[in-house]
């Protein structure tokens, strides 16, 4: 059950908290109060996310012109528990205060706890179950007859309101329909809609039919005038474009005559570079040889000299892994002799000697737990000792924990024994654990358990050593035994002689570092020169075989470009009459296509302006008459009009007095 609601900013609610009592709960007021607000409070609170950031829910839902904040908090009812159910929209956070003080923010968490408390899973199920809407109570109060009753109560008349509504409703719609799409009027205005348009077509054509007379005349004279020019430019068009194609053959001649000519000039080059190039190829060729030699000797005395090194680090590592071995065989003898004189403890002894001690004094403690008393009645004048756990005792009473004696002199002893114990009695296992350890110690000659662990200490120490010393000379060793090491050490000497004699044959040829990287790098420019050499080689000599080794033929082709050129030069001359530029050509040309455009244009123009003239058989007499008929609709469509402001006005007035009539019946 929903126990109140408080909210802030929400709608057109004032804000604060309503308690809501059991059973039926009726929100009244008037128009815009806040009635629908309130039940879309109720939903949001229950099933919506306060995280909600929807612009179309914070424009209908907050508060206009409010910038406090913005909430909605429910208190609800369960088996007696009371929770609460914070939506809080303006810091976009859910929360849910259960009976124990714990507090749920998880939204899917809420959602469940509240659908168990509510029993519904949604705003629907809610609304169409929980909650009776104003329309459906309406629609409960308008049942027929009790309307009618009360109609007639109030307005003191037997008709029916409604049924004259509707007859006038149905007078309109005839008329005009309801959504203007349908009815006499629409139909009215569709017909004069399609008279004016036939009256129009009718017109235009009257008006185009004089109008092509006109044009007519005007298109013959602009023909005839147009034909004469046209004649005129298509001659000259002809006279400029032989004077222009004399033009472009003699450029074309002298761009022949200086590519022959360009031709004959890169065929000399290319032969003269050949030449060149063959020179310096081979000087290329002697530097590079010299410079390799040179570098070659170096590489080599540095190839010995590292060769020398490492031959002589690997003698030195493995004399000191020779030396290191050899005092690790001493260590490990001398940690054999070592462990034989170390005395070993058995686990079994060890185990005695650290349980033992902690046994007995176990035992002990149990003892000294159980006591026992003597008490003494001896006969008067009776002379008597009294001894416990081996004290004397003077008193006729004594408490003891092992054992007691009562001794009466000439006449005998009585003893006293501790038999407390399971299976045996304690002092008797005292005694035996006791011995135990005494004899423990007496075979190993010590007086302490701790003497034995130092014993067993030192002698785990002995193994741990030597094993750790034997490990060490076998990570040392590695696959090899001595003997192989010693003979690998015999040759690492040969070779580092070996190596020693070819460093001194080579080290005259020795260069240093800087010096032999100057002559690596002044060999790589030499092959890059020689690349670039060897390049303008090839690309000359492809000259040549391009031009087929041939500078006869070059000549030749040279003196047949000359005489082209003189004969476009006497071409151009006969045509110099008709001199122009490009543009003016153009010019011409745009011209010419234009008057063939206008005279085409004007021909098509004339059979098109004839047959429409022969064929058009429109008159005055047809618009006459379709302006009649729009005239006549038009009075009808006015007609119509009025009639339908009239009912619609009457209907108005009626609907009006009818609520006047009824008002506050509710």
């Amino acid at each position: 059950m929903i126990k109140s609601m408080e909210t802030a900013g929400f709608g057109r609610l004032k804000g604060g908290k309503v308690v809501f009592e059991p059973g039926l709960n009726i929100v009244q007021g008037p128009n815009e109060a806040g009635k629908s607000f309130s039940i879309e409070a109720i939903c949001e609170g229950l099933f919506r996310d306060g995280a909600n950031s929807s612009a179309k829910f914070r424009t209908r839902a907050y508060k206009w012109k409010s910038n406090g904040p913005f909430f909605v908090r429910l208190e609800l009812e369960h088996e007696g528990d009371l929770y609460t159910l914070t939506r809080d929209f303006g810091e976009k956070k859910n929360s849910l205060l259960k009976p124990d003080g714990t507090e749920v923010t998880d939204k899917q968490t809420i959602a469940k706890l509240v659908e168990s408390i509510v029993g519904l899973p949604s705003t629907q199920s809610f609304k169409a179950t929980a909650c009776i809407p104003q329309e459906e109570v309406a629609a409960v109060c308008d049942e027929p007859s009790l309307r009618q009753m009360l109609e007639k109560q109030v307005t003191g008349v037997g008709s029916d309101t409604n049924a004259l509504l509707k007859r006038l409703d149905r007078a309109q719609k005839t008329i005009l329909g309801k959504s203007g799409k349908t009815g006499e009027l629409t139909d009215l205005r569709g017909s004069v809609a399609e008279l004016d348009e036939q009256l129009l077509g009718k017109r235009c054509k009257v008006s185009e039919l004089a109008k092509g007379k006109r044009e007519l005349a005007t298109v013959d004279k602009r023909l005839k005038a147009g034909t004469v020019e046209l004649e005129a430019a298509d001659a000259a068009y002809v006279g400029f474009r032989k004077y222009l194609d004399s033009c472009e053959w003699q450029k074309i001649s002298n761009v022949e005559f200086e590519a022959d000519r360009e031709d004959l000039e890169t065929f000399r080059k290319a032969k003269k570079a050949v030449a060149e190039c063959g020179a310096d190829l081979k000087a290329i060729a002697k530097q590079a040889s010299e410079l390799s030699k040179e570098i070659e000797k170096a590489e080599k005395f540095n190839v010995a000299d590292e060769r020398h090194k490492r031959l002589h680090k690997d003698t030195e590592a493995l004399k000191k892994k020779l030396d290191a071995l050899g005092k690790l065989d001493k260590k490990l003898e001398m940690l054999r002799k070592k462990k034989a004189e170390a005395v070993a403890v058995p686990r079994k002894d060890l185990k005695m000697a650290r349980s033992l001690p902690s046994e007995i004094s176990s035992l002990e403690s149990a003892l000294s737990q159980s006591v026992f008393s003597v008490q003494v009645r001896p006969e008067s004048g009776a002379a008597f000792t009294l001894k416990a756990d081996g004290k004397l005792f003077k008193g006729k009473q004594a408490r003891a924990h092992a054992e007691a004696t009562v001794d009466f002199p000439g006449a005998g002893s009585v003893d006293f024994q501790n038999l407390t114990g399971e299976k045996e009695p304690l002092t008797n296992r005292i005694e035996k654990k006791t011995k135990r350890l005494d004899a423990l110690l007496e075979k190993y000659g010590v007086d302490s358990t701790s003497e034995i662990e130092e014993l067993h200490t030192a002698h785990e120490a002995l193994e741990a050593d030597l094993e750790r010393v034997s490990a060490r000379k076998a990570d040392l060793i590695g696959d090899d035994d001595l003997p192989e090491l010693e003979a690998s050490l015999r040759d690492l000497k040969a070779e580092l002689a070996k190596a020693k004699r070819t460093w001194e044959r080579h080290r005259a040829s020795s260069l240093e570092k800087d010096a032999l990287k100057e002559k690596k790098k002044a060999l790589k420019d030499l092959e890059s020169q020689r690349k670039k050499k060897e390049k303008s080689l090839n690309r000359a000599e492809g000259v040549l075989e391009a031009f087929e080794n041939n500078e006869k033929a070059l000549r030749k082709a040279v003196e047949e470009a000359a005489k082209r050129i003189s004969m476009a030069d006497a071409a151009l001359k006969e045509n110099a009459p008709f001199k122009c530029t490009p543009t003016d050509y153009a010019k011409l040309e745009r011209r010419l296509e234009k008057l063939r455009r206008e005279t085409d244009g004007l021909k098509e123009r004339q059979l098109v302006l004839s047959d429409r003239i022969s064929n058009d058989s429109v008159g005055q007499e047809d618009v006459a008459f379709l302006e009649e008929r729009v005239a006549e609709t038009n009075g009808k469509i006015q007609r119509f009009s009025r009639e339908h402001e009239v009912l619609g006005t009457i209907t108005k007035n009626i609907a009006t007095a009818r609520q006047k009539a009824i008002a506050g019946i509710s």
